[in-house]
């Protein structure tokens, strides 16, 4: 069987095309001073979702969208507004694993006019890889962020990059301290 040669060329070409394995550009916005908090409250929604958390209404948004342990997530919650000081603000985060997503990790976070948005870096194994199929079961991770300069801001987004953790070159992701 022979192929044309332009369609041989460019299945040829498309093979070699490098893998941005870099997690991507940063978001908008100046970087934040945060602590990560040693916290992994359940959620249960499995999605990728952002709150922003300074008030007791803030809270009752957050704990609405979360179906799992919400007893666990008001009572960590309760306990660490009650210790921002008045430039603070809480990001509750969670992200959808599975598949071939079998890890994130933070790698910043960002405030620009009224919107914090955290950078959560996605471990995704088929992440550049041809017919790749993966059946991990479906989970989320969840973490707590404490964001000095954010009392202001009205929302939270995540902001989410894509690596595989497989390919060369590897990437090193830093937590926060």
């Amino acid at each position: 069987m022979r192929f044309p040669l332009p369609l041989a060329l460019s299945a040829l070409l498309a093979a070699c095309v490098p893998v941005d394995n870099s997690g991507g550009e940063p978001p908008d916005g100046e970087s934040a001073t945060f602590e990560l908090l040693d916290a992994e409250p359940v959620c249960g929604a499995f999605t990728d979702q952002a709150f922003l958390i300074v008030t007791e209404d803030d809270k009752d948004a957050a704990l609405e969208a979360c179906p799992d342990d919400p007893d666990g997530l008001e009572a960590e919650l309760d306990a660490r507004l009650a210790e921002l000081t008045e430039d603070q603000a809480i990001v509750f985060f969670q992200v959808a694993l599975g598949g071939c997503l079998q890890g994130h990790s933070l790698r910043g976070v960002y405030v620009e006019d009224d919107t914090v948005r955290p950078w959560i870096i996605k471990q995704d194994t088929s992440y550049g890889v041809p017919d790749v199929a993966c059946t991990a079961d479906l989970g989320e991770a969840t973490g707590l962020l404490i964001v000095d300069g954010a009392a202001e801001a009205t929302g939270a987004e995540l902001h989410i990059g894509i690596i595989n953790p497989d390919l060369d070159p590897p990437v090193t992701i830093q937590d926060a301290e």
